[in-house]
């Protein structure tokens, strides 16, 4: 089938019912899975489209350029109900890849932190659009990891830890994961003395609320703009003869890190290692 009118996003194609729905950097166009006939197309109203779509309840759910999650019908592409995930008003946020459908929910993350914003997590209601939870990567003064920020600057309001991938999901622990991505300012580190949680981090929440379970930073106060971008991999896996579920963590510079899904704590050991130092920077003692 002839696409024209806008390029092929790197996206893998999604099969359902007989129908193939792909993206296409300018919309979704949705094929006959047997003949390449087009059904249907969707025209993205603002920006791009991302890099896939998610399905389910009946619906194609795909991120806008403008940080909107949108809900298509999958037999006629009509537009079902559209909800903004990032901040009214704010250039430069977006759902970078496609969201997660488990449970009656669909969950995207947003990367925004390049454009001096916090990541977040949102999960929608799958079929109005609803806004269930949400979860900002980089804590305010008095949540959880606010303290691994400077107590004495507003620098935390743009943290960044953009949530670059899709969200991965253990329906029977009920639980979701996701790698955050570098703090910001990302080579700044002499303004944001400490560790800088959640940046850099493969943090666990609970699926159906939102709450945080556990996490860990595999890389602590960043300043080499090192993202977690590939998404995680949940898997089985028997370590001395135990059965563990599992989580396994690509970091930027190949490092695989697996952890334990469950509790969040290393199924191998984490050398931390002392590490060269730069007092201007304040980089962390180890990594």
């Amino acid at each position: 089938t002839e696409l024209g009118g806008g390029e092929v996003s790197r996206s893998t194609p999604v099969v359902q019912n007989g129908l193939m729905f792909l993206s296409t950097g300018a919309g979704i166009r949705a094929l006959d899975a047997a003949t390449g006939e087009q059904r249907w197309q969707f025209s993205a109203p603002v920006g791009r489209m991302n890099k896939g779509v998610a399905l389910g309840s009946g619906l194609v759910f795909a991120g806008l350029g403008d940080a909107r999650l949108v809900a298509l019908d999958q037999q006629t592409g009509e537009q079902v109900w559209d909800h903004l995930v990032g901040l009214e008003g704010q250039v430069g946020q977006w759902i970078p890849a496609p969201a997660t459908y488990a449970e009656g929910l669909v969950i995207t993350g947003m990367a925004n932190g390049d454009s001096f914003l916090r990541g977040r997590v949102a999960a929608l209601d799958a079929r109005t659009g609803e806004r269930k939870w949400l979860f900002e990567v980089i804590p305010a003064p008095g949540e959880l990891g606010a303290d691994s920020w400077p107590t004495d600057s507003n620098v935390w309001r743009w943290g960044g830890g953009g949530v670059w991938m899709t969200p991965t999901v253990d329906v029977d622990l009920g639980m979701l994961y996701v790698g955050t991505g570098n703090a910001v300012p990302m080579w700044g580190g002499e303004l944001r003395a400490g560790d800088n949680l959640f940046s850099v981090s493969v943090v666990a929440l609970d699926l159906h609320t939102g709450e945080y379970k556990w996490h860990q930073q595999l890389v602590h106060h960043d300043i080499w703009e090192h993202d977690l971008g590939t998404p995680l991999i949940v898997y089985d896996a028997t370590v001395e003869g135990e059965h563990r579920k599992a989580v396994a963590a690509m970091r930027t510079d190949g490092y695989l890190f697996m952890l334990d899904a469950g509790s969040g704590e290393p199924i191998f050991p984490i050398e931390e290692r002392e590490v060269p130092q730069d007092d201007f920077l304040q980089t962390s003692a180890t990594q």
